[in-house]
């Protein structure tokens, strides 16, 4: 009877603290007092949590579990005041303190209940027969990417020659040589698609020639995922998983759509999951692998792909490369100088090579987006600065433009306002980051409130922004010959387009698949793996996170706009493998 009275009261307090802490949650969606049925669930899960989890975790666990739940709550509580249409933010202030106690609470018991689940179902181990003999390892590869290209096969005939975008024409004429090659968009995509070009001029029009581009990257991505899936197979993974991986991948129309569509963020995707699953096994065989001739040209050969797709693949490699001598201090004598060869080798071709064959660098000011908001919105706002600030703010661009041009969004309008100056900035470097440290300095909440603004979609869960190219837009007033054709009803007689695109907004509607592509349940969920990595203390399955960790810190300090989903395409591409990566039993191991 005693237990029985217990057991009660344990419900009962666990009930009541469920009840009170979501409603302090609630406020900070200002929703409470509107819906009482969400409320309701909320409140059951919370005293599930609460009741699941009571004396489950040491310190460790608790500490990081509060952390992570003291962080998300935050990026809710302030992602809440922040509106994209009419641009503004209500700010925070003590009202909102109980509302984040609340909410953190109430995380906080929602992570350590999913770290608990965790660690008691993690992923079991296949008990089918891996393939073993090259043919079949083939055969296994060779299905899992005729899958993926079979069903992307209908967007390509449905938005023939592909989907482009004013950046895909950018690179285009710049390949075709109508206009003059740079670094702004990376010089080795402009040479991969000068060979569809002339390819193009040989079949007798530039829609054949983009169309073979776009058949060409669909088979590079269903070979690239056909290769992520046939990986997962020889470790174990369970075939129930790599199913339902497949399955995603093939019928979601966001990857059949960017498998057609002619933007370097679709093939630099490719070369980054390809990066991460070679850093998997580099940390499980502890740098062994990097001591042959085969290890070193598989991450040499990866390495430049991301070096060379991106603009900022280079500090995405290192950031990796910094981890990956961590992770295998034990063998750094020999992997050292692999490392530092591949790095030089990057830095050697997009400095002196370049310079050398006339090609111009990256523009100064699209690696330095973020701080160049800051600045701008300290003058917009008319924020505290020198008379020396001053006159290096109006040298740049005249603080009356600024002020007309500034959007918190983006800083598009800013860099590429005609009264821009990027050319002295760029000259300048060592003046502008001390102009920028000095207004930061004495504008630090306004400098902070413009960073969040223009970084929203990359860390706050729910903001959204478009996703897919709805077509060939054209760039200026000229499509240079590429004209959109239906092939698929030309061939079949039938319409696909309207069936394609109901099916894209069933699938971003519906509150699953719709949160899938995310952004920010995409980072938090990466961060909720690195956190559980470190709890349980499998520091080496932290390295094949290293490449998407490194792109989203490169995009929170130069994103041009706030949310971008092609700028962290590689993240989604990585997120299912990175999670059979984490959660998979057993010490990590490498598989030939």
């Amino acid at each position: 009877m005693r237990r029985l009275d217990r057991l009660k009261s344990q419900i009962w307090f666990c009930a009541a603290a469920g009840g009170v802490l979501t409603s302090l949650a609630f406020g900070v969606f200002n929703i409470w007092y509107r819906h009482w049925l969400p409320w309701m669930l909320a409140a059951a899960g919370a005293a599930a949590c609460i009741r699941s989890t009571a004396g489950y975790g040491n310190r460790r666990t608790q500490l990081l579990s509060g952390v992570f739940g003291a962080a998300m709550s935050a990026m809710f509580l302030v992602g809440q005041r922040i509106t994209v249409q009419p641009p503004s933010f209500a700010g925070v202030g003590r009202e909102d303190v109980l509302p984040f106690a609340g909410l953190a609470l109430l995380l906080w018991a929602a992570t350590l209940a999913l770290f608990r689940l965790s660690e008691r179902h993690p992923f079991p181990k296949s008990r089918r027969a891996l393939p073993e003999s090259p043919r079949s390892r083939f055969f296994s590869w060779a299905l899992w990417s005729s899958i993926f290209a079979a069903c992307w096969l209908p967007y390509f005939l449905t938005y023939y020659p592909g989907l482009m975008t004013g950046d895909s024409f950018a690179c285009l004429v710049r390949a075709a040589g109508r206009a003059p090659v740079n670094n702004q968009q990376p010089v080795v995509y402009q040479l991969f698609l000068r060979m569809f070009y002339l390819a193009g001029n040989l079949l007798g029009s530039m829609n054949r020639g983009v169309a073979l581009y776009s058949f060409t990257q669909l088979l590079l991505m269903a070979s690239v995922l056909g290769y992520a899936l046939y990986w997962c197979r020889m470790r174990g993974c369970p075939l129930p998983y790599l199913w339902g991986t497949a399955l995603f991948f093939a019928l979601n129309p966001i990857y059949g759509k960017y498998a057609v569509t002619m933007w370097k963020d679709v093939l630099f995707g490719g070369a980054m999951l390809l990066l991460t699953l070679f850093l998997a096994d580099t940390a499980a065989a502890r740098g062994a692998n990097l001591r042959s001739i085969g290890g070193t040209a598989h991450l040499a050969l990866t390495s430049f792909a991301v070096a060379f797709l991106r603009n900022n693949g280079v500090y995405v490699l290192a950031f990796s490369f910094l981890w990956l001598a961590f992770f295998c201090r034990v063998h750094i004598k020999k992997i050292a100088p692999v490392l530092l060869v591949i790095l030089t080798a990057v830095m050697v071709i997009q400095g002196p090579v370049y310079r050398l064959a006339g090609i111009p660098k990256n523009r100064f000011d699209e690696s330095v987006g973020v701080p160049l908001q800051q600045m701008a919105r300290v003058a917009a706002k008319d924020g505290k600065m020198s008379e020396e600030d001053r006159n290096f703010l109006n040298r740049v661009m005249p603080i009356k433009t600024i002020k007309e041009s500034y959007d918190p969004f983006t800083v598009d309008r800013i860099k590429f306002n005609h009264k821009f100056d990027y050319t002295y900035l760029a000259r300048n470097k060592p003046e502008f980051l001390k102009v920028w440290a000095d207004l930061f300095v004495k504008n630090p909440k306004e400098c902070l409130i413009a960073h969040m603004m223009l970084t929203l979609g990359y860390w706050h869960i729910g903001t959204g922004n478009w996703v897919t190219a709805a077509g060939v837009a054209s760039w200026g007033d000229d499509t240079y010959g590429v004209v959109p054709y239906n092939l698929f009803g030309t061939l079949t007689g039938i319409n696909s387009k309207p069936y394609l695109e109901k099916w894209s907004a069933f699938l971003e509607h519906f509150v699953p698949t719709g949160m899938s592509n995310n952004i920010g349940v995409a980072v938090w969920m990466t961060a909720f793996l690195a956190i559980y990595a470190l709890l349980k203390r499998r520091y080496d399955r932290l390295l094949p996170m290293t490449p998407v960790i490194g792109l989203w810190l490169t995009t929170m300090l130069a994103a041009p706009t706030y949310c971008e989903f092609r700028y962290v395409f590689s993240l989604f591409l990585c997120a299912p493998f990175l999670l059979f990566q984490i959660y998979r039993e057993g010490r990590s191991e490498s598989t030939p």
